[in-house]
């Protein structure tokens, strides 16, 4: 069980929201992303989705867009691992001071099982 001292808290409204955490699915073409924060009861709020292209361009639209949405507070870019297709975009987030976490496919389906239902989507 994860503490919630682990995570940040922002204070952007009355309710105090959790780490933000923006996942990422990369193929060659495009990397589709979704932005998604978590408030001190649990519920879970998806901010935005949207796609962008795997390429240098679609970096830096992708770098404008979520720092739109992350506001005051640290943010996890966390970004299945597709072979090699997802190694660009980290290396560029990387170099722009952001935290990335790279997770293999099936490890987040097995830790999505886990959790209790409330947490599943």
């Amino acid at each position: 069980m994860i503490k919630k001292s682990f995570f940040k808290v922002c204070k952007t409204s009355k309710i105090k929201v959790l780490r933000p955490i923006v996942g990422i699915d990369v193929s060659s073409e495009k990397f589709d992303v979704c932005f998604l924060e978590e408030d001190q009861t649990g519920k879970q709020t998806v901010k935005g989705s949207r796609y962008f292209s795997n390429d240098y361009k679609g970096f830096k639209l992708y770098l404008e867009w979520f720092s739109k949405h992350k506001k005051d507070c640290s943010l996890t870019h966390v970004i299945e691992a597709t072979g090699f297709y997802h190694e660009n975009l980290c290396h560029f987030l990387y170099d722009n001071n952001e935290q990335v976490s790279v997770v293999l496919a099936q490890k987040v389906k097995y830790f999505s099982k886990s959790l209790p239902p409330h947490y599943s989507s």
